[in-house]
């Protein structure tokens, strides 16, 4: 009978990204920024468009086409790097009041955004896991975009306090009905991205193991 895995260095990894990435966050001290609306995308900046599932950009990003995944649902791993190197400008158009030209304490703005180019030019994402592993090992929701698996918002190392990638309108809901929206990748630097792969067996063992750095 085959042993349930219940983590990887996959989602051990991820725990360290999310610890960072919360601790960045929890350095702001406004929790109700002013994100824009999830449906108004007609002034999305143009690098930004590839996190927009079934876009051509999509279609064409490095994670789509990346040859290991290409098959399997794309490659998570280097979908991660990516929303990881454009956390600065997620947060500068999902959360215009904290982060954009309007902020009003452009000082402690100026330090996240630097505070997330560090972690960018730092963090080592584990590489080579497909969407369709992950999925597996994490179990399949259709309500979490943008690969419909659960990923961040880990209760175990989530800061309560910290700024929403939301419109203000949701502020007031459940944060787990929210937090997927359609394009998911706003959710990044809020969220971080654990990955609880409680469904991985003992097939997944010697993957896993090999990926330990």
């Amino acid at each position: 009978m085959m042993r349930k895995l219940t983590q990887s260095p996959w989602c051990s990894a991820l725990v360290r990204i999310l610890t960072v990435l919360a601790a960045l966050a929890a350095s702001v001290t406004i929790s109700t920024a002013h994100a824009q609306p999830d449906a108004d995308m007609a002034d999305l900046p143009g690098e930004l468009r590839k996190y927009v599932p079934a876009s051509p950009q999509w279609q064409r990003s490095a994670w789509m086409t990346a040859e290991s995944c290409r098959d399997r649902g794309g490659d998570f791993s280097v979908w991660v790097s990516n929303v990881i190197q454009d956390a600065p400008a997620l947060l500068q158009y999902f959360g215009p009041t904290m982060f954009g030209p309007e902020s009003s304490n452009p000082e402690q703005r100026d330090a996240v955004l630097r505070g997330y180019r560090d972690l960018a030019a730092t963090v080592e994402v584990p590489s080579g896991y497909c969407v369709d592993d992950m999925k597996h090992w994490a179990g399949a929701d259709g309500t979490t975009k943008p690969f419909n698996f659960a990923w961040g918002l880990d209760p175990e190392h989530q800061v309560s306090q910290l700024h929403l990638c939301v419109s203000a309108a949701d502020q007031a809901e459940d944060r787990s009905l929210f937090a997927n929206r359609s394009m998911g990748a706003p959710r990044g630097p809020c969220d971080g991205f654990y990955v609880a792969c409680v469904n991985a067996d003992g097939a997944d063992r010697t993957r896993s193991m090999s990926g330990r750095r």
